[in-house]
C-alpha cells in the first residue's frame, strides 16, 4: 500500500489498539497516572469511561505493560452475555484450567488462585474492557469476587473500562453496594485542536515517517471532522494517505483530507484507489470506509474475511465490477423516451457536481477562517 511510498515502517494509523502508539498528552497521562495511583494505593474498584474510539483500550494495554512486572494481571474483553459466563472468561484470562467445571467451582478456583498469588507477594489485578456490556448480574458477580479482600489486605483489584453506558449501568438501584466500592471514576475526553495536531505528527514519527507529512491545514480539517476522537482521526488519516499514494502526492494537504471526508460521508473510496489496487494481483481492494457516525447507530458493521485476516468495515452493495454489455434491440416508441431520460440524468449529474463544488469551496473557506482565527489568537 502506501507504506513504501511515504517511507513508513508500518501503517501509522491502524485501527488496531497498540500500546507502542500510546500518545502521551495531558488527558491520556492523567488517566494512566490515576489508574497507577489507584492500584498502588490498593483501591478495590476503578472505573474509566470515555467516548467510542477515545483510546480507552490503548490506555488499558499500556497500563498492563507498565504494571505486569509488579502485579498478577488478567484482561477480559469478552463481556457480553452471548459469549458465555463471565467467570469462565476470568478463569481463562488467568490461564486456570476449566475442565467443564460449574460456575461455583470456577469461582472457588479463582479465589484460591488469588490467595496463592498473594502468598507469593503479588496482588492480582483484573482489567475488564468493554465493561458497558456487563449485565447487572455480571457486575454483581465482580463485587462478590472482590469479597476476598479484607480491610487489611487487598488481594484483588478490579479496573473497569467502558463507554458512557457504563455510568448509566452503575446507577442501577441493584448496584448500590457495588457503586459504594468504586474509589476512582475517571472520564477520558477527546483531544483538543493542538493535541490532534501533535497526535498525527506523533503517529507518523512512530512509524518512521516524516512528522510534517500532514500540513497544519490538513490536521485542522481532520480535527474538525473527527471531533478529536483518535479512532476517527486514524480512519481519516489512513484514507488520506491512500489517496495521497494514489495521486503521488509527497505531502498530505487539505485537498486530500477534504476528498477523504467527502468520500467517507458517502461511504465510498475514490475510484483512483480501486484502479491502483486492482492493478496489483497480490492485494485485495481496500474495503469501503464506514461513516464515522456508524459506531453510534447500534447497527454492527459486517465482518468480512480478507485472506488470513479479518477486517471490520461497512460493506456497500455498489462495488466496482466488470459487466458484460450486450446490444439491446430497439423498442418502438421507447427511443425518444430513453433520450429524454438520459438528458434529464445528465442535467441532474451536472447539477450534483456543481453543488459538490460549491460545498467543497465553502468547506475550504471555513477551514481558512478557523486557521486564521487560531493564528490571530496565538499571535
Amino acid at each position: 500500500m502506501y507504506e513504501e511510498f511515504y517511507g513508513f515502517s508500518r501503517r501509522p494509523f491502524s485501527l488496531l489498539p497498540d500500546a507502542t502508539f500510546f500518545f502521551s498528552n495531558r488527558k491520556h497521562d492523567d488517566t494512566l497516572n490515576t489508574l497507577q495511583g489507584a492500584l498502588s494505593n490498593q483501591f478495590g474498584f476503578c472505573v474509566v469511561t470515555g467516548e467510542i474510539g477515545a483510546g480507552k483500550t490503548t490506555i488499558s494495554r499500556k497500563l498492563v505493560d507498565i504494571i505486569r512486572s509488579d502485579y498478577h494481571v488478567g484482561v477480559v474483553s469478552n463481556t457480553h452475555e452471548a459469549f458465555g459466563d463471565l467467570i469462565s472468561w476470568i478463569a481463562s484470562a488467568f490461564e486456570l484450567p476449566l475442565h467443564d467445571q460449574s460456575r461455583a467451582e470456577l469461582h472457588q478456583a479463582f479465589v484460591e488462585h488469588v490467595k496463592r498469588v498473594f502468598g507469593k507477594g503479588k496482588r492480582t489485578v483484573l482489567v475488564v474492557d468493554e465493561a458497558q456490556n456487563l449485565s447487572v448480574a455480571g457486575l454483581e458477580e465482580l463485587r462478590i469476587l472482590a469479597n476476598i479482600n479484607t480491610d487489611a489486605e487487598q488481594m484483588l483489584q478490579i479496573v473497569l473500562i467502558g463507554q458512557l453506558q457504563l455510568r448509566e449501568r452503575l446507577n442501577h438501584p441493584d448496584l448500590e453496594q457495588f457503586k459504594q466500592r468504586i474509589v476512582v471514576h475517571h472520564h477520558l475526553g477527546a483531544l483538543d485542536h493542538d493535541e490532534c495536531l501533535d497526535y498525527i505528527r506523533f503517529r507518523t514519527a512512530c512509524a518512521k515517517g516524516d512528522p510534517g507529512l500532514f500540513t497544519d491545514e490538513a490536521c485542522t480539517a481532520v480535527y474538525h471532522y473527527s471531533g478529536g476522537i483518535p479512532r476517527l482521526i486514524n480512519r481519516l488519516c489512513d484514507t488520506a494517505l491512500l489517496y495521497g499514494h494514489a495521486e503521488s502526492c509527497p505531502v498530505v494537504g487539505i485537498e486530500l483530507v477534504a476528498e477523504a471526508i467527502k468520500d467517507q460521508q458517502a461511504g465510498v473510496l475514490s475510484s483512483a484507489i480501486w484502479k491502483q489496487t486492482s492493478a496489483a494481483p497480490d492485494t485485495q481492494p481496500p474495503l469501503p470506509i464506514a461513516h464515522p457516525g456508524n459506531d453510534d447507530t447500534g447497527s454492527p458493521p459486517t465482518l468480512v474475511a480478507t485472506g488470513d485476516r479479518q477486517t471490520t468495515a461497512t460493506v456497500l452493495a455498489d462495488t466496482p465490477t466488470e459487466v458484460e454489455v450486450k446490444p439491446v434491440a430497439s423498442v418502438p416508441g421507447k427511443d425518444e423516451e430513453t433520450i429524454e431520460e438520459a438528458e434529464d440524468k445528465s442535467r441532474l449529474s451536472r447539477r450534483a457536481r456543481w453543488i459538490d463544488a460549491v460545498s467543497l469551496l465553502l468547506f475550504f473557506a471555513l477551514i481558512l477562517v478557523l486557521v486564521l482565527g487560531n493564528s490571530n489568537l496565538s499571535g
